[in-house]
């Protein structure tokens, strides 16, 4: 094989081997693939230059979605009802309160006498801790009281929790629905018979339920 010989003053490289120039051949078909395959790559030029960034497999719609406001949800008058049907469950249960397998009528008959649907299990807890300190077979969980024709009282006596939750729900609609707590202490509970923190333990009771 003869030796390559430098033509300085033309710039180039003379062969005169057939062997030496297949080498030289696939020498360059090699750079010249990898010169093609490096254009394909994303890469990153200097300033001014365009950047080029690699193509996802897969788009996800967290990715293309115009606005990340999350959608709230408006709960129909059946729902929210069991909602409150829930809430009144819950709390009476934690409470271990009788009132609690009735929680779905409390609510019923608040809408039915248009009150608060947390008042009268606000004022059961007031009366006698949710029902667990009343007279005996009374059913009367929130004090109310009969009077005779002499003017004498006595506990109002009920034929089940359903016929109490229902009386108490229409006296509260019929003598203080307008008023609501502080009118309802003065009659329903004047300060002569209850302690001055009436109004404030059932409206917290009330808040409480409803959280």
């Amino acid at each position: 094989m003869k030796h390559l010989k430098q033509v300085a003053e033309n710039k180039y490289i003379a062969v005169d081997d057939p062997d030496a120039a297949v080498i030289l051949y696939v020498v360059g078909l090699f750079v010249y693939i990898l010169l093609i395959l490096s254009n394909s790559i994303p890469f990153r030029t200097v300033k001014n230059q365009p950047v080029l960034s690699p193509i996802p497999d897969k788009v996800y719609a967290a990715e293309v979605t115009p606005s990340s406001t999350p959608i709230i949800k408006t709960l129909s008058p059946e729902e929210l009802k069991e909602s409150r049907i829930k809430k009144t469950y819950e709390y009476l249960s934690k409470l271990g309160s009788p009132l609690a397998p009735h929680a779905k009528y409390i609510v019923a008959m608040a809408d039915k006498y248009d009150i608060p649907w947390t008042l009268v299990t606000a004022i059961s807890g007031k009366e006698s801790t949710y029902g667990k300190n009343i007279k005996p077979d009374s059913y009367n969980a929130w004090g109310i009281m009969k009077f005779d024709a002499s003017g004498n009282r006595s506990i109002r006596m009920f034929a089940s929790w359903e016929n109490g939750i229902e009386f108490a729900s229409r006296l509260l609609s019929e003598n203080y629905r307008k008023n609501m707590n502080k009118a309802i202490q003065e009659k329903y509970c004047p300060s002569i018979e209850c302690s001055d923190t009436w109004v404030s333990d059932v409206t917290n009771f009330q808040e409480s339920i409803n959280k």
